[in-house]
């Protein structure tokens, strides 16, 4: 559901926008412009290691068009659904 949230946030930013993504605990920190956001994340042991490259990097920098696609690419990956258990 965070990935959701965080592609509607990103798809209402004027383009050029300066954002800072920012993980400490279980919570995404996502700075944009003067508006802060803060999203639930999920255990990173559950996602496929990064590479060594970027395993080593603390700052990755992405324009926002390209970070923009890359979520829509994922997009029908992205949870949106709810489910009762009976």
């Amino acid at each position: 559901m965070a990935a959701k949230k965080l592609q509607e946030i990103l798809r209402v930013v004027p383009d050029n926008s300066k954002i800072s993504l920012d993980v400490q605990d279980s919570r995404l920190n996502v700075k944009v412009n003067k508006s802060r956001f803060t999203l639930q994340t999920l255990p990173a042991q559950d996602f496929p290691q990064l590479t060594e490259q970027l395993q080593n990097s603390t700052i990755i920098k992405v324009e926002q068009k390209q970070l923009k696609k890359l979520l829509g690419a994922v997009q029908y990956a992205m949870h949106n659904r709810t489910f009762a258990i009976t």
